[in-house]
């Protein structure tokens, strides 16, 4: 469901897949539904511990054979020689460190975008609850200063421009429609939809959550900066 084309569905549509309504859904339901898609916050698998990452650059074959060699040329006396090894050691750990931690600590900055509390319609009543609990068929009520904080289709629109530069690099804002648009329409033009870490510039809206967490475009991001492979130096290379 979550790979579905939401932008090329007419709006009444996607309300009639997700169970739900402009009344929103039941208590007992998102109960359900929060069980079945799990709390709507990005996953870290990374941690960041400054010194462990540190650390773990001594975890390779490379650097176990040059800590030998500064270890042997020291016992021979050859101290030029246990310098040059040893400045090449911190120069291969330094470039690892600063990549790792870079990494990590932009998931950090990602999961701070995303805030503790929003509005929403459930049972016809307008609730505030904490954005983990948002779940796939919630209706977002948004105002102008507010933060996106799931992947949605846009159902009711007054005047809406959204900030999506976390996602697309553009600052300028993006005028928002409930119209629908072809398969093929890029996401940054996909002028019916809300996206995650985004945040409202003016107007209002009712939105309907079409995805959390990890299965937004704004958690698949944080995915792919996890699953960073690391490469080897030239040095480590060679």
């Amino acid at each position: 469901m979550f790979d579905k084309q939401w932008h090329t569905l007419k709006k009444e549509g996607v309300l009639r897949d997700f169970g739900s309504s402009l009344t929103g859904i039941s208590e007992k339901e998102a109960s359900k539904r929060l069980k079945e898609y799990g709390d709507n916050v990005i996953q870290e698998t990374l941690k960041l511990h400054p010194l462990k990452i540190f650390l773990s650059q001594f975890k390779s074959i490379f650097i176990y054979i040059l800590l030998v060699a500064t270890i042997f040329s020291l016992i021979i006396k050859h101290y030029i020689d246990s310098s040059i090894i040893f400045i090449i050691i911190m120069f291969n750990v330094s470039v690892g460190f600063f990549q790792q931690y870079k990494a990590e600590k932009s998931i950090l900055e990602l999961k701070k975008i995303l805030i503790p509390t929003v509005r929403v319609m459930r049972e016809g009543r307008l609730r505030k609850i904490s954005s983990k609990e948002i779940i796939p068929g919630d209706l977002l009520i948004l105002s102008e200063g507010d933060r996106v904080v799931a992947d949605c289709r846009l159902i009711v629109v007054e005047n809406l421009e959204v900030n999506e530069a976390i996602l697309t690099g553009e600052s300028v804002p993006v005028v928002k429609t409930e119209e629908i648009f072809p398969e093929n329409t890029l996401l940054a033009e996909r002028a019916n939809m809300l996206y995650a870490g985004t945040s409202i510039v003016a107007g209002n809206c009712k939105a309907l959550v079409v995805a959390t967490g990890m299965k937004t475009e704004f958690g698949r991001i944080a995915g792919m900066l996890q699953d960073i492979k690391f490469e080897e130096t030239l040095m480590q290379k060679k």
